[in-house]
Protein backbone atom coordinates (compact mmCIF):
# COMPACT_ATOMS: atom_id res chain seq x y z
CA UNK A 1 0.00 0.00 0.00
CA UNK A 2 1.24 3.48 -0.86
CA UNK A 3 -0.11 6.80 0.36
CA UNK A 4 -1.05 8.19 -3.06
CA UNK A 5 -4.57 9.43 -3.72
CA UNK A 6 -6.41 8.70 -6.95
CA UNK A 7 -6.40 11.69 -9.31
CA UNK A 8 -10.18 12.08 -8.89
CA UNK A 9 -9.80 12.27 -5.11
CA UNK A 10 -7.01 14.81 -4.85
CA UNK A 11 -9.39 17.75 -4.59
CA UNK A 12 -10.74 16.30 -1.35
CA UNK A 13 -8.53 17.49 1.50
CA UNK A 14 -8.96 14.38 3.65
CA UNK A 15 -8.72 11.86 0.79
CA UNK A 16 -5.69 13.60 -0.66
CA UNK A 17 -3.72 13.00 2.54
CA UNK A 18 -5.21 9.71 3.76
CA UNK A 19 -6.08 7.56 0.76
CA UNK A 20 -3.85 4.57 0.08
CA UNK A 21 -3.60 2.50 -3.10
CA UNK A 22 -2.23 -0.88 -4.05
CA UNK A 23 1.26 -0.84 -5.52
CA UNK A 24 2.92 -3.62 -7.48
CA UNK A 25 6.19 -1.80 -8.04
CA UNK A 26 8.41 -4.53 -6.55
CA UNK A 27 6.74 -7.23 -8.64
CA UNK A 28 7.06 -5.03 -11.73
CA UNK A 29 10.78 -4.48 -11.12
CA UNK A 30 11.34 -8.23 -10.81
CA UNK A 31 9.41 -8.91 -14.02
CA UNK A 32 11.11 -6.15 -16.00
CA UNK A 33 14.53 -7.37 -14.90
CA UNK A 34 13.63 -10.85 -16.16
CA UNK A 35 12.83 -9.61 -19.66
CA UNK A 36 15.07 -10.38 -22.60
CA UNK A 37 17.11 -7.49 -23.98
CA UNK A 38 14.83 -7.14 -26.99
CA UNK A 39 11.82 -6.82 -24.68
CA UNK A 40 13.48 -4.15 -22.56
CA UNK A 41 14.50 -2.18 -25.65
CA UNK A 42 10.98 -2.42 -27.12
CA UNK A 43 9.56 -1.14 -23.83
CA UNK A 44 11.96 1.80 -23.88
CA UNK A 45 11.08 2.60 -27.50
CA UNK A 46 7.36 2.60 -26.74
CA UNK A 47 7.83 4.86 -23.71
CA UNK A 48 9.87 7.34 -25.76
CA UNK A 49 7.23 7.37 -28.49
CA UNK A 50 4.48 7.91 -25.93
CA UNK A 51 6.34 10.68 -24.14
CA UNK A 52 7.39 12.63 -27.21
CA UNK A 53 4.53 11.99 -29.61
CA UNK A 54 1.29 11.05 -27.87
CA UNK A 55 -0.87 12.97 -25.45
CA UNK A 56 0.41 12.39 -21.91
CA UNK A 57 -0.98 13.15 -18.51
CA UNK A 58 -0.88 16.77 -17.36
CA UNK A 59 0.46 16.66 -13.83
CA UNK A 60 -1.34 19.74 -12.54
CA UNK A 61 -4.81 18.51 -13.55
CA UNK A 62 -6.26 15.96 -11.16
CA UNK A 63 -9.55 15.39 -12.97
CA UNK A 64 -8.44 13.80 -16.21
CA UNK A 65 -5.98 11.34 -17.64
CA UNK A 66 -4.63 10.25 -20.98
CA UNK A 67 -2.44 7.45 -22.25
CA UNK A 68 0.29 6.96 -19.66
CA UNK A 69 3.47 4.99 -19.33
CA UNK A 70 1.59 2.55 -17.11
CA UNK A 71 -0.60 1.62 -20.09
CA UNK A 72 2.60 1.05 -22.08
CA UNK A 73 3.99 -1.09 -19.27
CA UNK A 74 0.74 -3.07 -19.09
CA UNK A 75 0.70 -3.94 -22.79
CA UNK A 76 4.34 -5.01 -22.46
CA UNK A 77 3.66 -7.18 -19.40
CA UNK A 78 0.89 -9.02 -21.22
CA UNK A 79 2.92 -9.37 -24.40
CA UNK A 80 5.90 -10.80 -22.52
CA UNK A 81 3.62 -13.38 -20.90
CA UNK A 82 1.42 -14.31 -23.85
CA UNK A 83 3.72 -14.01 -26.86
CA UNK A 84 6.01 -17.00 -27.50
CA UNK A 85 9.75 -16.46 -27.34
CA UNK A 86 9.94 -16.94 -31.11
CA UNK A 87 7.72 -13.86 -31.62
CA UNK A 88 10.42 -11.76 -30.03
CA UNK A 89 13.52 -13.43 -31.43
CA UNK A 90 12.69 -14.83 -34.90
CA UNK A 91 13.36 -12.34 -37.68
CA UNK A 92 14.24 -9.76 -35.04
CA UNK A 93 12.90 -6.32 -35.96
CA UNK A 94 12.33 -3.91 -33.09
CA UNK A 95 10.30 -1.52 -35.20
CA UNK A 96 7.96 -4.30 -36.35
CA UNK A 97 7.50 -5.44 -32.74
CA UNK A 98 6.81 -1.87 -31.62
CA UNK A 99 4.23 -1.32 -34.36
CA UNK A 100 2.38 -4.51 -33.42
CA UNK A 101 2.35 -3.53 -29.75
CA UNK A 102 1.06 -0.05 -30.58
CA UNK A 103 -1.71 -1.62 -32.66
CA UNK A 104 -2.61 -3.91 -29.75
CA UNK A 105 -2.90 -0.87 -27.50
CA UNK A 106 -5.08 0.83 -30.14
CA UNK A 107 -7.48 -2.13 -30.16
CA UNK A 108 -7.69 -1.94 -26.37
CA UNK A 109 -8.57 1.75 -26.61
CA UNK A 110 -11.23 1.13 -29.26
CA UNK A 111 -12.74 -1.59 -27.06
CA UNK A 112 -12.27 0.60 -23.95
CA UNK A 113 -10.48 -2.19 -22.13
CA UNK A 114 -6.99 -2.33 -20.69
CA UNK A 115 -6.81 -5.37 -18.39
CA UNK A 116 -4.76 -4.78 -15.27
CA UNK A 117 -1.90 -7.25 -15.17
CA UNK A 118 -2.13 -8.02 -11.46
CA UNK A 119 -5.83 -7.57 -10.63
CA UNK A 120 -8.54 -9.66 -12.27
CA UNK A 121 -11.52 -7.82 -13.77
CA UNK A 122 -9.83 -4.44 -13.38
CA UNK A 123 -10.00 -2.18 -16.42
CA UNK A 124 -7.46 0.64 -16.64
CA UNK A 125 -9.67 2.38 -19.22
CA UNK A 126 -12.67 2.50 -16.91
CA UNK A 127 -13.24 6.26 -17.19
CA UNK A 128 -12.66 7.24 -20.86
CA UNK A 129 -14.89 10.32 -20.51
CA UNK A 130 -12.25 11.88 -18.25
CA UNK A 131 -9.60 11.88 -20.94
CA UNK A 132 -8.30 15.11 -22.44
CA UNK A 133 -8.14 13.51 -25.86
CA UNK A 134 -10.69 11.06 -27.27
CA UNK A 135 -9.50 7.44 -26.95
CA UNK A 136 -10.66 6.86 -30.53
CA UNK A 137 -8.47 9.74 -31.71
CA UNK A 138 -5.42 8.31 -29.96
CA UNK A 139 -6.29 4.81 -31.21
CA UNK A 140 -6.46 6.14 -34.76
CA UNK A 141 -3.05 7.73 -34.29
CA UNK A 142 -1.61 4.43 -33.08
CA UNK A 143 -3.22 2.41 -35.86
CA UNK A 144 -1.77 4.77 -38.47
CA UNK A 145 1.78 3.75 -37.56
CA UNK A 146 3.60 1.50 -40.02
CA UNK A 147 7.12 0.12 -39.95
CA UNK A 148 8.18 2.85 -42.38
CA UNK A 149 6.59 5.72 -40.48
CA UNK A 150 7.82 4.54 -37.08
CA UNK A 151 11.34 4.01 -38.41
CA UNK A 152 11.38 7.56 -39.76
CA UNK A 153 10.02 8.86 -36.46
CA UNK A 154 12.73 7.17 -34.40
CA UNK A 155 15.47 8.33 -36.75
CA UNK A 156 14.37 11.97 -36.70
CA UNK A 157 13.06 12.33 -33.15
CA UNK A 158 15.23 9.97 -31.14
CA UNK A 159 18.42 8.65 -32.76
CA UNK A 160 19.24 11.95 -34.44
CA UNK A 161 18.66 13.88 -31.22
CA UNK A 162 20.97 11.47 -29.42
CA UNK A 163 23.56 12.13 -32.12
CA UNK A 164 23.29 15.87 -31.55
CA UNK A 165 24.43 15.36 -27.98
CA UNK A 166 27.78 14.07 -29.16
CA UNK A 167 28.79 15.80 -32.38
CA UNK A 168 26.98 17.84 -35.03
CA UNK A 169 28.83 15.99 -37.81
CA UNK A 170 27.33 12.71 -36.63
CA UNK A 171 23.89 14.28 -36.69
CA UNK A 172 24.47 15.28 -40.32
CA UNK A 173 25.00 11.62 -41.22
CA UNK A 174 21.26 11.15 -40.70
CA UNK A 175 20.53 13.60 -43.54
CA UNK A 176 20.90 10.62 -45.84
CA UNK A 177 19.90 7.22 -44.48
CA UNK A 178 18.39 6.05 -47.74
CA UNK A 179 20.06 2.66 -47.44
CA UNK A 180 20.44 0.22 -44.59
CA UNK A 181 24.23 0.53 -44.64
CA UNK A 182 24.09 4.33 -44.30
CA UNK A 183 21.68 4.07 -41.36
CA UNK A 184 23.84 1.41 -39.75
CA UNK A 185 26.95 3.55 -40.18
CA UNK A 186 25.28 6.63 -38.69
CA UNK A 187 23.88 4.66 -35.76
CA UNK A 188 27.24 3.00 -35.15
CA UNK A 189 28.87 6.41 -34.84
CA UNK A 190 26.34 7.38 -32.15
CA UNK A 191 27.11 4.18 -30.25
CA UNK A 192 30.84 4.77 -30.64
CA UNK A 193 30.65 8.27 -29.18
CA UNK A 194 28.41 7.08 -26.37
CA UNK A 195 30.96 4.40 -25.45
CA UNK A 196 33.77 6.93 -25.57
CA UNK A 197 31.78 9.26 -23.32
CA UNK A 198 30.89 6.54 -20.81
CA UNK A 199 34.56 5.59 -20.53
CA UNK A 200 35.50 9.16 -19.67
CA UNK A 201 37.29 9.88 -22.92
CA UNK A 202 37.08 13.26 -24.58
CA UNK A 203 36.83 13.13 -28.36
CA UNK A 204 38.01 16.42 -29.81
CA UNK A 205 36.96 15.89 -33.39
CA UNK A 206 34.75 13.81 -35.63
CA UNK A 207 37.83 12.46 -37.40
CA UNK A 208 39.16 11.05 -34.13
CA UNK A 209 36.67 8.18 -34.20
Amino acid sequence: MVAVAHRQCRQDEWMNTHQCRLSFSRAEVILLNSWMTVQQIAYHMLRVFNKLELVTEVANNSNAATLSNYHIKTVMLWACELKPRSWWTDDLNLVRLSVELLHTLAVWMIDVRCPHYFINNCNLFDHPDNWYCSPLLIASRLMSETETSLTEWFINHYIRKCAQLYHEDISRLFDDVSTGSKLENASSMVVQFKLESSQGRVVDSFEAV
